[in-house]
């Protein structure tokens, strides 16, 4: 049920934020069980975005990350003290968004007060903007 509100919260976000547009209808989202820190959690959802090229990244009040990536958008929201990190896409094509939201989820490191791994090389540009977890 928490999850849910998140969803919801992190979902009415980005609406009245402008992350998500007209032309892109489609929501995904998906959540992680975390302990870890609220800085080390805001921490991994920017390491996230920007390994996988999402820009530009934002965070807001030390909760959420916003990313940008083609005509895609993710918000990664951290609630450390509840336990829970939750995953929100939006953009026109369901399985882009849904691939991100399980791609986003799937590369977060529920890890805390570690040394950061070492960049890996960017990855070439693709052509058009699919799913960067492709």
């Amino acid at each position: 049920m928490k999850s849910l509100k998140v969803a919801a919260l992190a979902a009415s976000t980005l609406m009245a934020s402008g992350v998500a547009h007209a032309q892109a209808p489609f929501v995904a989202h998906n959540s992680l069980n975390i302990g870890m820190s609220q800085s080390g959690c805001v921490n991994n959802a920017v390491d996230v975005m920007t390994d996988n090229e999402f820009s530009p990244v934002s965070t807001s009040s030390g909760t959420y990350v916003v990313g940008t990536y083609g005509e895609n958008k993710a918000i990664i929201v951290c609630q450390a003290s509840k336990g829970l990190v939750s995953f929100i896409a939006s953009g026109p094509d369901f399985n882009v968004v849904t691939c991100i939201v399980k791609g986003l989820r799937a590369n977060f490191k529920d890890e805390d007060d570690t040394p950061p791994p070492a960049k890996p090389a960017p990855k070439p540009a693709p052509e058009a903007k699919g799913c960067p977890f492709s």
